[in-house]
């Protein structure tokens, strides 16, 4: 199934996150847009639950807010830092499989530097990013993201036929026509063969007798 995954912190862009999610699933369909890990079953391996839903994907949309890094406190890491970080995995497993990666900025926030990621995540600095701002440009954004989406989501649509083989099947279909002519023509043939043969076949003595019955007699004299 061909449909985005949406990779993002619930503390830093839930919020606009909904609003992605809603005018995606608009545009593309319901089952079109996975934004939420909370199916996870007890006790499995997220990371490999994770890999397997990004794998599923078309592209996914790497939403960085103010937060998204994971601020720590003084002299702690950042959440980003953690190999086990949700954010992180999701990117990397995209990643790693050339799945294509949409930065989409949110907020205040800007892509940030590739000496502020773990060396992993360096490549998505050099994605080709976009912007979902609140502000009376929001609904111009979300179109833009709709529109490049689009080959991703969409199924193509299937190339016409070489031109090789359209005079193939024109050259076979002319072939078909003209044998079907022919045994009409030669059905048209034996017909009429039959049916002279037929009537060579009469009894010429039956044919007088049967002219003698239909010739009317003379009238007798006098009566």
């Amino acid at each position: 199934m061909q449909r985005v995954f949406i990779s993002y912190r619930r503390d830093d862009s839930a919020y606009v996150v909904e609003i992605i999610r809603t005018h995606l699933a608009a545009e593309f369909g319901e089952a079109s847009v996975f934004t939420d890990i909370d199916s996870i079953p007890l006790g499995v391996d997220f990371r490999e639950t994770i890999n397997s839903a990004v794998a599923d994907c078309s592209v996914l949309l790497a939403v960085i807010g103010d937060k998204w890094t994971g601020l720590a406190p003084e002299g702690g890491l950042r959440r980003i830092d953690s190999p086990d970080d949700f954010v992180r995995v999701e990117i990397e497993a995209a990643l790693s499989r050339s799945i294509p990666v949409v930065p989409v900025l949110v907020g205040k926030a800007e892509v940030p530097s590739a000496d502020l990621l773990p060396a992993t995540m360096k490549p998505l600095v050099f994605r080709n990013a976009t912007e979902v701002r609140h502000g009376p440009h929001l609904k111009a954004h979300l179109d833009a993201l709709a529109r490049g989406l689009a080959p991703y989501l969409r199924e193509p649509m299937a190339p016409p036929p070489p031109a090789k083989m359209q005079r193939s099947v024109g050259k076979n279909l002319l072939l078909v026509l003209a044998t079907l002519a022919a045994i009409f023509v030669g059905v048209l043939l034996l017909k009429g063969e039959f049916d002279g043969k037929k009537k060579s076949a009469t009894n010429p003595a039956d044919e007088a007798a049967s002219a003698v019955e239909a010739t009317p007699a003379p009238a007798t004299p006098g009566q």
